[in-house]
């Protein structure tokens, strides 16, 4: 029973952890808990006949060291510690009790304690996995247990090809499919019971775990290799209740070839036996043990910052240019698939940012502390990147930036450079499972700089990374698959479904590397640092703490290699302080010590990290524009899509203030909205306001701040009149709503619109009319559709038709202009240059001809 446990155990872990796939009809996300019990159900009837167990009152500073530690963890994690410790505390305190309570608590104690190392273990397997998706070495078998069963079916390229009736069919042999994250879990959590149960580490048995789980893994993986050529549906790779029923049977063979047998010693039963006095040596030594591991793995010394001139490299790239500008004159592909605004924003930041045309040389590179290659579609010299390779070994700071399936030849171009440090760009199309755009949230305890201060992001697709020595996983990625590039496309990618040739799990998206004096990171998804989708929320933050943190000279780099030092060094001696303990005091010892050196590595960790890698500071100002979600019910693409005809979606109408040079936020709140911006804008609001907000927001607009609200009669639940009273003015709604033919702009110049020239809207919805202030856009009924309202140094500007602002309407991002397009863009345009001007009310006029020659 006891494997029947540690096999449900290891399925919980991988469930818990974010490697889990999620498929429609498989594991809900409380089946783990119904699986976790179950766990502790069979471990307690292994316990059953276990003598009554009492652990010394010492064991409580391991209780409350593990509750202390739990809230420090990841929430999934929190669960089985604090179970554990409750566990310890029932042992340690409840002496009256029966055989069955003190099984449950042993049973409790022993899947909650393995189900904590499961999950920690998890981390060290997604970067085994990420980076090792084709065991080589297990195709022989798999070909081997094939040809025992008569099956015709060969390797071609790494993939098990099958010859059937309906043709060739090819199954990838990789960790995913061979259960290698379940079966990882299972073999640590065996060795370490067989250590707790047997007081000593038996190599045998746990090579022979090994080759159980090994031989099994094989049988398995042509087992579902057989259902999946009868039945080609790639769920059931991953299907949880696939998985459960496909593992467990291993229970039995490794129960009746490695039994687990029953400890007279789990804990000693006479409290005078122990002595904490004994403990303080390998108490000591471990807690250095576990800090100085900790340290190895993510020790970050800051290192001295630079000047901080970046050099972007246009001379190999006709992708991303960042020499178009966005303006309101020229629109279309190339105005939006640009970095324009990426290396606007930049130039608030640092000190210098400039675009190179020329060959890199080492003199050119000699004024620059960190270089940018984006999407180079050249190669590159051989002399290049020799210079390349020295600048940053002399300490610059080198940041590749590429993209799906090797477009342009990107992956192939920046691999010349990349190989030379390790890292290799695979040219292969990253998406989600089952299908759809990836959302990556930092996770892990041990979080790299650059990517601790982001919020959840939305990538597009990108590419996936090999790393390989000391290169960091920045970016981990999972419930992902690998999707074919199809080169007979131009864009080259696939059909976006996951096939049984193709990979699925985690994958490396970015990379940090120290490299003598110098940085490299290596970013796999180009599209989300380009205009159209530059500042939506978490992709300023991952582009100025990457060039932030390769704008520093390495310090200490031996750091790192003498905790690694240290680590040997420790454990040598922590095995030398446990002579003479018995196994209970040297589980106290390990268990204390261990998790509170933990929890010192991740609190020196992350304060490190706060401590020497703050947000950047901005050393020249820009003016912002704030658009408040947290009262509001409309789309942007932050964690999902805008598609073109969605009519709640805003997302060009948010772009097109880039054109005015304003850079655009979305904030959750009033408040937040009002820190630091020029202009908020309210779009379609539902929720209530209360009056501190309603009065924050007046002393914005009396200070100086432009407020505009857009809202019309779909809105059902509009609380735009909370906002509206307070500035005099308010939406009025006839029983009937009225749909003008034409609409009248009133203020004028604006662009190409001249005064009090009707203006033809298709297709108009209802509009309501605004009481109060001077109409601006008025129907030929008369209503004041946009009104505009004075109010202290500030103004207000109110719209009751939205539907002319949103996507189905304003067309996407690289739409070019029809007249219906141009007159709205500029009425959107004109909007806010009065917002942005407060009381001098002012217009940026373009000539006519230019204004004219846009449109078709």
């Amino acid at each position: 029973m006891l494997w029947i446990s540690i096999l449900l155990i290891a399925t919980t872990a991988k469930m818990l952890t974010p490697h889990t796939v999620p498929n429609v009809g498989s594991l809900v996300d409380a089946d783990w808990f119904l699986i976790y019990g179950l766990a502790i159900i069979c471990a307690a009837v292994h316990f059953l006949k276990q003598p009554v167990v009492v652990l010394q009152k010492a064991w409580l500073l391991a209780a409350a060291v593990l509750t202390l530690t739990a809230c420090f963890l990841p929430s999934a994690y929190r669960i089985p510690v604090v179970l554990t410790a409750f566990a310890v505390f029932v042992l340690c305190i409840l002496k009256t009790r029966g055989r069955i309570v003190n099984s449950i608590a042993l049973g409790v104690l022993f899947a909650s304690a393995l189900l904590s190392v499961a999950c920690m273990l998890s981390h060290v397997y997604l970067r085994l996995e990420a980076n090792n998706h084709d065991p080589a070495f297990i195709r022989p078998f798999v070909l081997g247990v094939l040809r025992m069963l008569g099956q015709q079916a060969w390797i071609d390229n790494g993939v098990l090809v099958f010859f059937t009736p309906a043709g060739e069919r090819g199954i990838s042999i990789t960790l995913e499919k061979l259960g290698g994250h379940i079966f990882f879990n299972v073999l640590a959590c065996g060795a370490i019971t067989l250590i707790f149960l047997e007081g000593r580490m038996n190599l045998r048995k746990v090579l022979l775990i090994g080759c159980i789980l090994f031989a099994y893994s094989v049988l398995r993986f042509v087992f579902l290799s057989f259902v999946y050529i009868g039945h080609p549906d790639m769920s059931i790779w991953w299907n949880g209740y696939v998985m459960l029923f496909t593992i467990l049977p291993v229970g039995i063979v490794l129960g009746n070839v490695v039994p687990m047998r029953n400890s007279e010693e789990i804990a000693a039963t006479k409290e005078t036996s122990f002595d904490p006095r004994a403990l303080w040596k390998p108490g000591i030594v471990s807690l250095f043990l576990a800090a100085a591991c900790a340290g190895a793995y993510v020790l970050e010394f800051p290192g001295g910052r630079k000047q901080g001139r970046i050099l972007v490299d246009e001379g190999h790239s006709h992708w991303e240019w960042t020499t178009e500008r966005m303006s309101t004159d020229v629109y279309g592909v190339k105005t939006v698939y640009n970095y324009y605004c990426l290396k606007k924003l930049l130039g608030h930041f640092f000190s210098q940012v400039t675009s190179n045309r020329d060959r890199l040389t080492r003199h050119v590179l000699s004024d620059c502390d960190v270089l940018i290659l984006k999407t180079p579609s050249e190669a590159y010299r051989d002399d290049e990147i020799s210079a390349i390779k020295d600048f940053v070994a002399g300490g610059g700071g080198l940041w590749l930036i590429g993209d799906h399936t090797n477009v342009f030849g990107m992956c192939s171009r920046l691999n010349q450079i990349a190989k030379q440090f390790g890292i290799y760009f695979n040219p292969d199309a990253v998406t989600a499972l089952p299908q759809g755009r990836q959302i990556w949230t930092p996770w892990e305890p041990f979080t790299h700089p650059i990517v601790q201060h982001m919020p959840p992001i939305l990538l597009a697709t990108s590419d996936s990374l090999c790393i390989s020595g000391d290169t960091e996983a920045v970016m981990l990625g999972t419930n992902l698959f690998s999707d074919n590039p199809n080169y007979s496309v131009n864009t080259f990618f696939g059909d976006f479904e996951c096939g049984g040739s193709e990979r699925y799990g985690a994958f490396v998206q970015a990379a940090a590397l120290r490299y003598g004096r110098g940085r490299v990171v290596a970013f796999t998804d180009s599209t989300i640092f380009s205009n159209f989708t530059m500042f939506m929320p978490g992709k300023p933050t991952l582009a100025l703490c990457t060039v932030d943190w390769l704008n520093r000279v390495n310090g200490l780099p031996w750091l790192r290699r003498l905790c690694r030092a240290l680590t040997v060094v420790l454990l040598a001696l922590w095995l030398f302080a446990l002579v003479g303990l018995t196994r209970s005091q040297a589980l106290f010892a390990l268990s204390c010590s261990a998790v509170l050196g933990l929890l010192v590595a991740l609190a020196a960790h992350a304060f490190e990290n706060r401590l020497f890698y703050g947000l950047p500071r901005q050393h020249t100002p820009f003016t912002s524009v704030a658009f408040e979600r947290g009262h509001c019910s409309y789309h942007l693409p932050i964690l999902s899509r805008t598609h073109e005809k969605t009519k709640n979606g805003f997302q060009t109408f948010y772009v097109w203030t880039q054109r005015l040079g304003v850079i655009p936020s979305v904030q959750h709140s009033v408040m937040q909205a009002c820190n630091g911006s020029r202009v908020v804008v309210f779009i379609r609001p539902t929720k209530d306001f209360t009056p501190y907000e309603i009065g924050r927001l007046e002393r914005y607009v009396d200070e100086g701040g432009g407020l505009l609200i857009l809202d019309g009669p779909t809105n059902k639940q509009s609380t735009a009149d909370q906002l509206l009273s307070a500035f005099g003015m308010s939406i009025f709604k006839p029983p009937r709503n009225v749909t003008p033919a034409k609409l009248m702009w009133k203020l004028g110049p604006v662009r190409d619109l001249q005064g009090q020239e009707s203006l033809q809207i298709p297709n108009s919805r209802p509009v309501f009319h605004i009481k109060g202030g001077e109409g601006l856009l008025v129907s030929e009924l008369g209503q004041q559709v946009i009104s505009r309202r004075r109010h202290g140094k500030g103004l207000v500007v109110a719209c009751t038709a939205d539907h002319l602002f949103n996507n189905d309407f304003m067309g996407q991002t690289d739409a070019k202009p029809s007249h219906d397009r141009w007159v709205v863009w500029n009425m959107e345009f004109a909007l806010f240059d009065m917002l942005l001007a407060g009381n001098g009310i002012s217009h940026s006029n373009v000539r006519q001809d230019v204004a004219k020659s846009m449109l078709p």
